[in-house]
């Protein structure tokens, strides 16, 4: 038969052009089809998937979580929601499910005027905070939240803005300023949130009313 032909001569297989038959034969669309074939002749009832490897704890991490190295590294700012709070840390979970560990020390800057980490936080509490380290045998991350950290961030992040972005640097608020809209708001009990984007501003709803009015009739 054929087959028995060809299995008894391998080297009429390996000397084949798989190529130039499929393109003589207008099979283009059948190369690796063929490619097979000729491997199954040649060597028939062969395992040809690649063999099992132990995945590393980088690997193992980012298949648990879904995310990558880009978006899970540290010095990252990432959204954490309080889950339990300690006398001396807080434990937090982030959007992906991974665990988030939030020292004392690490929440604010004078966190030696604090007794208990619980006398500031509280469970469901939505925190902006940076990664500071990762477990990845233990799938957490350490974080940390406090001003002078994330004020690096932010000017780590403004230096990364998109060269072709052109914004008037007047227009920003100076820290003074800042400071002083953060009491007002702190007395409103609003719970001002921090997004790293040069356009993010703190403002109440009455105030997000207005600028819209003011925008419409513009």
């Amino acid at each position: 038969m054929a087959i028995e032909h060809v299995r008894d001569r391998p080297i009429y297989l390996k000397n084949l052009n798989i190529d130039r038959y499929a393109s003589g034969t207008r099979r283009q669309n059948k190369i690796q089809t063929l490619y097979d074939m000729r491997r199954e002749l040649i060597q028939g009832f062969q395992d040809w998937r690649n063999q099992y490897k132990e995945p590393s704890q980088v690997e193992e991490l980012h298949m648990i979580s879904g995310e990558t190295e880009e978006s899970l590294a540290e010095g990252k700012t990432v959204q954490a929601t309080v889950l339990r709070v300690h006398a001396h840390k807080a434990i937090c979970g982030l959007e992906s499910g991974i665990t988030g560990i939030l020292m004392k020390e690490d929440y604010i800057d004078d966190w030696r005027d604090v007794m208990e980490l619980s006398d500031r936080l509280q469970e469901g509490d939505m925190l902006t905070c940076k990664i500071k380290s990762i477990q990845k045998n233990r799938h957490q991350v350490f974080l940390v939240c406090k001003d002078s950290e994330m004020r690096i961030n932010r000017l780590q992040n403004n230096r990364d803005i998109d060269p072709y972005y052109h914004e008037d640097r007047s227009c920003f608020q100076s820290d003074q300023d800042k400071a002083q809209k953060q009491k007002e708001l702190a007395k409103k009990h609003f719970k001002p949130r921090m997004i790293v984007h040069p356009r993010f501003q703190n403002i109440t709803a009455d105030e997000a009313m207005e600028v819209c009015c003011l925008a419409y009739f513009c």
